[in-house]
Parts: C-alpha cells; structure tokens; sequence
C-alpha cells in the first residue's frame, strides 16, 4: 500500500502549497526528513534554497484587517518603515516577510505603536530600545516588529525598487504621525511634519 509521502500530488501540495518542511511532512508520515527528500527528487519536486527554508522557519503569521493596513499605510506616510533582511532577487516573492520600525524622541508615541500594531496581532521583536541619535542630537527610541509575511504585499507597494515610494493607488482616512486618527487616538498626538518630494508622477520622501 502507498504511503502519502510517496504520492507525488499530496507530497507537492504539502511542501509548496501548505509550506510544511520536510522535517514537519516527516513527523506527519513518522519517517525521517531524508526519504522526503528522497521522493521530492524522485517526483522532480522544486526544492527550497537553504535561507528559503530558514526565512519559511521564522516567517510569522497574522490576519490584517482592512483597518489594520490603512493604518500601517498611514505610518508609512510618516516615519514608520518597513524592511525586509532578504535581498531583493533572494528567495521567492511568497516566502519573504517584512517587518514594521519606527524611530521616535517621543516614547509615548513609540507605546502607541507598539500597543496599535499588538491589537493588529502583530508582536513587537524585543524591547524598545533608547539609543542616542546624534544628528538630531537626542536620544531617541526605537521600535521593531517581528517579520511577518503579510507585510510583504505591503512592503512591495511601498518599495517597489528598495526605495520608499508613495503608491499611486493609496486610500486612506488615516494619515501617520500627522492626520486623521481612523478609531483610537493618543492621548497627546504628536505631529512631525514630513517632506515628500513629486519627482516622475510619484513621490518620494
């Protein structure tokens, strides 16, 4: 009788479709992750580079919200960013993640963040970090979230060449830092005025 992992169509599906390592389809199957590899080769299944594997491994997961994007996009316009360690020909468009930062003198607005993103379900990486920025010649706090593959398709609409880039298509009710505050407000908003600059029909900061 033939065993699922030695079913080409449920082995592809587990791998690429559900993202399952070979470790996990192992455990599954209760053999080890070598005779996955094995009928992965034999079937000519793709298999994953080894940072695709360990990206896929720390990758998180959340559920946006309609509200939840508008409000990172929002941030966006102000000085919140987002980033991603993977270069940009690296891995595959679907197993990259992105993480949000944000830089602020204000910790007040730096908790506001934290507190927003965590309602999102987005988790904050660590602690806050205070830092002193010598160019504005403060100290300064610094907020970084945990990588989560959602932010990806945010990400490539707001780097689309590495380069923060307002999107052409952008809606919002919500405008970071210095605007309309969608549901929850701080207690004392903080206003830091940014410049973007029109440069070819799109706008950079």
């Amino acid at each position: 009788m033939i065993k699922k992992y030695q079913d080409k169509e449920w082995l592809e599906k587990k791998y690429w479709e559900e993202e399952l390592s070979k470790s996990n389809i192992g455990k599954l199957c209760g053999v080890d992750h070598s005779s996955i590899s094995y009928y992965l080769k034999k079937y000519n299944i793709s298999e994953r580079s080894l940072s695709e594997s360990v990206h896929l491994a720390r990758a998180n997961r959340c559920n946006l919200s309609w509200e939840a994007i508008e409000w990172i996009n929002g941030e966006l316009l102000g000085d919140g960013s987002l980033t991603t360690t993977a270069k940009k020909n690296d891995l595959p468009s679907k197993n990259l993640s992105a993480l949000f930062r944000y830089s602020s003198k204000h910790k007040e607005y730096i908790n506001y963040i934290s507190n927003t993103l965590k309602s999102f379900g987005i988790q904050q990486s660590g602690k806050i970090i205070k830092y002193y920025n010598k160019k504005q010649e403060t100290y300064c706090y610094k907020y970084n979230s945990y990588s989560y593959k959602e932010l990806m398709s945010i990400y490539r609409q707001w780097y689309p060449e590495g380069k923060k880039i307002i999107p052409k298509n952008i809606k919002l009710s919500f405008w970071g830092n210095c605007g309309f505050f969608r549901n929850s407000i701080p207690k004392n908003p903080i206003c830091l005025p940014r410049l973007w600059i029109p440069v070819g029909g799109r706008w950079y900061l």
